[in-house]
Order: structure tokens, then C-alpha cells, then sequence
């Protein structure tokens, strides 16, 4: 069986997001946006990732800010804010959790002191934090311990634990500058978490493949984005992760090239020193009836959708196995492998080739912590579709219980939940995803 896949480190989560440390206060910060900024430089507004460890200078120190300040708690374990008031009474809050209905959000009030740790027992916490107006070096100020103990008994122990001996009281002017930001995307909540890890997906230069690398960065992971020639549309998709705020390398090669393969794979596992996922949606589709096919039709459409999943699968599962944790491995095949369809004997004889071989790749690669897998789409929507095809769309939408075509995003949402964590025990398995159409009765 499989091992699970660890689940990320602090680490894992500081690369994954580009977090840098912060002079004074500590912890790991980015700059996610700031505000146009008036005429004395300061912006309209701030937003902030804040990564806190239970390492020696991993909490945030006590300090004040002269501007209203919305802590977020995103993901890991829970959070301690110690809020210090102007007029002498403090608390401490606690956001997320595994409580049944956890806090995740607080203001921290203009002039209000603060220091944040994660709490008793935690490793890591990402959190938020957003001002508006935005912020400036020049407005922290960092908290003496003795004073703010004076003042605060009650708390004097967590204020000391919150601050750092000879620790600067003020930020200092090369601390990196707030309103120097790069977007970047907080994982979508609605997907499981892939934050840390390195996907590759094959045939990722558009339409199904582009959807399933777009998905994988909305995961949280950093994206490998493979294509076949056309390193223009590959760059493409690329280019919109980044915009996104996710982060993304291309590769190109011909995946029925063993030698071309074995080497995008490995540049693949070098950008990050990892290779947690390879989703491989490499394939191509031709209508041609059975009367008139030649061996070299079949034989074209059996090496792009067949032979490259089985040379890829190679070259992953070598780097994967050299890892402890191993890797998933996911192939795109269809509903055709099961369903053939008119006109695809050859498309539907690789689909069901596929499906059988990522079955005997899991038997084999199993013991080595490797899981393999296949998802089988149904009818996935493509711009003009409907014009091109409007009997067959019409027939689908007729027979789907879902009442609509898939997107590139739903397969690609299948692909991040069969590469995380939620699915560590599941491998060998073929997960249809046709909004319900095999469901229909065919008599």
C-alpha cells in the first residue's frame, strides 16, 4: 500500500508562496498588494501573507501600528494573537482551529500592541493581514518587554515569550518595502491543498490540459507546463498562472521520445528539487472509420495516447522513487475506453489501453510509495463546440443528469484531489468524470 503523502512543512509553505523574513518583527511575510499611494507614499491600502513557525524567530513580536489592522487565518494550526489596549486591558484571541466554528478573523485596532504565535502544540499557522490605508516601515513600532510587562502584568509572561532581546524598535530602511508587491494567489479553498508541491502536466498548451495546470496552481501548487511544439501557447498558460499569483515553469519535448522525455521529466524535478505529480494529458482525438484506417492511423493514435503515458510513466516513477514520499501519477483517458464511440475504434482502443496499464503501473509501483491513475472524462466543453457539433451537444445535454458539458476545470479539480493527501489510499482506480451521463440507461 502506498504511504500517505506528508503533509507540507513550514518550509514546503515558504517556498510554495516566496515568503522572506522580516526584520524586527519576524515571522516570514510577501506582499500581496498595495494601494496607489498618495503624495507622501503612502498607499490606499495594504495586504499581507504572514507564515508563523514555532521556530526560535518564527512569531511575530509585539509592536503597534497607527493604522487599523484585519488579521485572516488561512490554514495550518491555530494562532495566538496577544492584543495589548491603549487603556490597559489586553486578551489574547485565537484564530482557527480545529474547534467546531473557529475564528478567523479579527481587527486589531489603530495603537493596539500585538505579538502573534502559533498556539501551544502548533507547527505553522498562514494567516493575512490587511490595512487600509495601506502600510509603511516608518509606521512600526516595536515593543520593549520590561515597559510593556510594567504595564500589562497580567501578561507579562507572553509579552516576554513576544519579544526579542536587543531586537531593533523600529523597522529598519532596508527591511523589504510594502508597496514593492507581485501578485500572488492564496490557495482556493474549494480544492484540496497542494501547497508546497511540484505538478507536472503534459499537453498543458490548451483546452483540457491548460485547464488541469490553471486548477493545479489554484491548489496551491508550483506548476510544470508542458508542451508538445508550440512553446508560444505553452508559455501561455504559463503566463496566466503567474498573473494569477502562482508559480510556473515550460517545458517542451516530444513524450514518445524516450531520451526527450527522460529529460523534461528531470528538468521538471530539478526547478524545485521535487516531483510530487504528474498528470499526463497528452493524447490526440481523430474521427476515421474502421473501412480505410491504415496501420499507420492506428499506430499514430496508439503512440500519442498510449505509448507516451507508458514512456512517461517510466521517467516519473524513476525520479519518484527515489524520493521517500513517491509521487501520484495521473493519465487522461476517457469514457471512450469503456463507450466506444463511431469513428474512434483506434481513440477508443488507446483509451482502454490506458486505463489497463495505469492498473498494472499501480500494481508495480505501489511498494514504491508511487500511486497511478486515470480519470475518464465525458463531453468537455471547448469554445465553438456547440457550433461545430450542435447533434451531439444536444444529445448530451439530453442524456446528462448534470445538465451541461464538463469544463477543463472539473477534470482538473479530479486531478488535485487524486494528487493529495485525501487520496493516499486510492490507486489503480479509473475515476469517470461525465456528469453523470454513464448513469443513463442505453436501451
Amino acid at each position: 500500500m502506498p504511504p500517505p503523502q506528508p503533509d507540507p512543512t513550514a518550509r514546503d509553505i515558504a517556498a510554495a508562496y516566496g515568503l522572506e523574513p522580516l526584520p524586527a518583527e519576524g515571522g516570514l511575510f510577501r506582499r500581496m498588494w498595495a494601494g496607489p499611494a498618495d503624495r507622501t507614499g503612502r498607499p490606499a491600502g495594504s495586504a499581507i501573507l504572514v507564515l508563523l513557525t514555532a521556530e526560535e524567530d518564527g512569531f511575530s513580536a509585539m509592536h503597534r501600528l497607527p493604522v487599523d489592522e484585519v488579521w485572516h487565518f488561512y490554514r495550518g494550526d491555530a494562532v495566538e494573537l496577544l492584543l495589548l489596549a491603549p487603556d490597559g486591558t489586553g486578551r489574547i484571541e485565537t484564530l482557527g482551529g480545529s474547534d467546531g466554528h473557529p475564528v478567523v478573523q479579527t481587527v486589531v485596532p489603530a495603537g493596539t500592541w500585538m505579538g502573534a504565535r502559533p498556539a501551544a502544540g502548533g507547527s505553522w499557522s498562514l494567516c493575512g493581514t490587511t490595512m487600509a490605508p495601506g502600510f509603511v516601515n516608518a509606521d512600526y513600532e516595536g515593543g520593549e518587554a520590561e515597559e510593556l510587562a510594567a504595564r500589562y502584568p497580567e501578561f507579562a509572561c507572553t509579552i516576554r515569550a513576544l519579544c526579542r532581546a536587543d531586537a531593533p524598535t523600529a523597522m529598519p530602511d532596508t527591511a523589504p518595502d510594502t508597496r514593492e508587491t507581485r501578485p500572488m494567489a492564496v490557495p482556493d479553498p474549494r480544492l484540496p491543498s497542494l501547497a508546497g508541491a511540484v505538478a507536472l502536466v503534459t499537453g498543458a498548451s490548451g483546452g483540457i490540459g491548460a485547464g488541469i495546470a490553471a486548477t493545479f496552481a489554484r491548489a496551491g501548487a508550483a506548476v510544470v507546463v508542458h508542451g508538445h511544439r508550440d512553446e508560444r501557447a505553452a508559455e501561455a498558460t504559463a503566463r496566466r498562472i503567474r498573473d494569477a499569483g502562482g508559480e510556473a515553469l515550460v517545458v517542451i519535448g516530444d513524450l514518445t521520445d524516450e531520451a526527450a522525455c527522460a529529460r523534461l521529466i528531470d528538468e521538471a524535478a530539478a526547478w524545485r528539487g521535487r516531483l510530487d505529480a504528474v498528470v499526463n494529458s497528452v493524447g490526440i482525438q481523430p474521427v476515421q472509420q474502421l473501412d480505410g484506417m491504415t496501420t499507420a492511423d492506428w499506430d499514430a493514435v496508439l503512440r500519442a495516447n498510449a505509448t507516451a503515458a507508458f514512456i512517461c510513466t517510466q521517467a516519473a516513477a524513476r525520479v519518484m522513487a527515489a524520493r521517500d514520499a513517491g509521487g501520484s501519477i495521473t493519465h487522461i483517458a476517457s469514457i471512450e475506453g469503456s463507450h466506444p464511440a463511431a469513428g474512434h475504434a483506434h481513440y477508443s482502443s488507446a483509451k482502454a489501453a490506458l486505463i489497463m496499464f495505469a492498473r498494472a503501473a499501480a500494481l508495480e509501483y505501489g511498494p514504491r510509495g508511487i500511486r497511478v491513475n486515470t480519470v475518464s472524462p465525458g463531453l468537455v466543453d471547448r469554445p465553438g463546440l456547440a457550433e461545430q457539433w450542435p447533434e451531439g451537444v444536444g444529445r448530451w445535454l439530453r442524456a446528462a443528469p448534470s445538465g451541461r458539458l464538463g469544463t477543463p476545470e472539473d477534470i482538473g479539480a479530479a486531478c488535485v484531489f487524486l494528487a493529495s493527501t485525501g487520496a493516499s489510499w486510492l490507486t489503480g482506480h479509473d475515476l469517470v468524470v461525465d456528469g453523470g451521463v454513464g448513469a443513463h440507461p442505453t436501451w
